[in-house]
């Protein structure tokens, strides 16, 4: 396929705002789970697992798109510090599953309340009525970016 200047252009432009986005999201994982005592990613773990209800190990790998060993490795912290709790299910020993203890949830609301606060300042320096629009491109590049994926990486599973 033949690139225009212009092409190659929006490429770059596309790679260095999505990598200033990454970059940001890394940094807001840190500041945001450092009062916690807890990695970016296993805050992300407190925030992918339900409220009150147990989900298997297998379930929250699928949901979190992370490999079962990587899940494991992420959630064996947790439990150390008392935030899940671990137990086999009891109609298949085979299936281990999670869930949150009462510190657990106690942690994972005070992360949704940073990032809700954290990103109505960002909803702020938006013009409400350009609010949808920008919502509508950021699904849209998502998107993109995950069939592109598809496309060029079709052994990684998304």
């Amino acid at each position: 396929m033949d690139k225009t200047s212009s092409q190659l252009q929006f490429a770059e432009t596309l790679q260095w705002l999505t990598n200033d986005l990454v970059r940001y999201a890394g940094l807001l994982d840190r500041v945001c789970t450092e009062n916690l005592n807890i990695t970016g990613s296993q805050g992300y773990t407190l925030l992918a697992m339900p409220d009150g209800e147990r989900i298997s190990m297998n379930d929250l790998s699928l949901k979190m798109k992370l490999a079962g060993s990587t899940m494991t490795r992420t959630v064996d912290p947790l439990v150390k510090k008392g935030l899940v709790d671990r137990q086999p299910y009891e109609e298949d020993r085979r299936v281990v599953q999670v869930r949150l203890t009462e510190t657990g949830m106690q942690a994972k609301r005070q992360l949704q309340e940073t990032l809700q606060w954290f990103f109505l300042s960002v909803m702020a320096e938006i013009p409400e009525g350009e609010r949808a629009q920008v919502i509508q491109k950021l699904e849209q590049v998502n998107r993109a970016i995950m069939n592109a994926f598809q496309c060029c990486f079709p052994s990684t599973d998304i």
